[in-house]
């Protein structure tokens, strides 16, 4: 696989990056310094090292209308969600888009509504097509309800055409973009029975480069993002990576649980390459305690 920028983009995770300088008041040693190892792509202005500080907010608007509210450190009144967040230092947010969801919430009225708020705050958006009714993971990818008649054409056409219209209706809003997840969790494929990669690994590659193709359209400079559960195995990461081609696909999209060993998975699959990684999902255990 062709080595990627180095660029790696976090949403909702952490990165510590390092580098060896040497000490300004060393005497200089006689012999000259070696030349230091190139690395596999020649650096440009544009590889530099981004770090995006994002939250899933797929869920806020449901929450508001349910009389939730929001409050931030330096003011005991309420505020709006996104505001909160803003105040906290996230500066990117990551909208799921679901397809004819029966509550209302994350359809492409839903995700403009909450597009609109993270856009004038100046927030990076991520759009993470789950291309089901409810949310996908990596066993749960049924076909929606309205698509359940369709044969492989159909749903092809299908995907094309719901990338298509959610992003149009961000465009249209002048909202801008900056990462589209094709799939939630595609380990396995997505849209089951027909795109699962064990049926048929040729019907998925074709699925996610249908989605991927209507979203470049759209927005030509939009990351496209690859979402997998299972970014502790190396070896099945690296079979699926091969298996969509770097055509497809412009950054790894990990879903990271802190009880799961994934720190040397992540360098495993960067081994000979440089490859953009983001972890959309992070899941952290917590307890309630009594607090009485």
């Amino acid at each position: 696989m062709k080595a990627f920028r180095a660029l790696v983009s976090i949403l909702l995770c952490s990165a510590l990056f390092s580098c060896s300088q040497s000490d300004p008041e060393e005497k200089p040693s006689i012999d000259p310094p070696e030349e230091p190892t190139p690395l596999p792509v020649d650096p440009t202005p544009e590889d530099t090292i981004t770090i995006a500080y994002g939250a899933d907010l797929g869920w806020f608007t449901a929450m508001e209308d349910k009389g939730h509210l929001f409050y931030g450190f330096s003011s005991r009144e309420p505020k709006e969600c996104t505001a909160v967040m803003s105040e906290l230092g996230v500066d990117a947010l990551r909208l799921r888009v679901l397809v004819d969801p029966s509550d209302g919430y994350c359809n492409v009225q839903d995700v403009l509504r909450k597009a609109k708020r993270g856009s004038a705050l100046g927030m990076r958006i991520m759009v993470a097509f789950h291309y089901t009714s409810q949310l996908a993971s990596a066993t749960f990818q049924t076909v929606p309800e309205a698509w359940g008649n369709e044969d492989f054409e159909g749903l092809l056409s299908r995907v094309r055409l719901h990338t298509t219209e959610v992003l149009q209706a961000l465009k249209d809003e002048h909202i801008h973009v900056e990462w589209v997840q094709i799939g939630n969790e595609t380990d396995f494929g997505f849209l089951f029975p027909m795109g699962h990669i064990e049926r048929s690994a040729e019907h998925y590659v074709r699925l996610f480069g249908t989605g991927a193709e209507a979203a470049r359209k759209i927005y030509p400079d939009a990351q496209i993002v690859v979402h997998l559960q299972r970014g502790y195995d190396q070896k099945s990461t690296r079979s699926h990576l091969d298996l969509l081609g770097e055509k497809n696909f412009d950054i790894i999209g990990f879903s990271l649980r802190p009880t799961e060993v994934v720190g040397e998975k992540f360098r495993d699959v960067q081994s000979g390459t440089l490859i953009q990684i983001a972890s959309p999902e992070e899941a952290i255990e917590y307890t309630f305690f009594n607090m009485d």
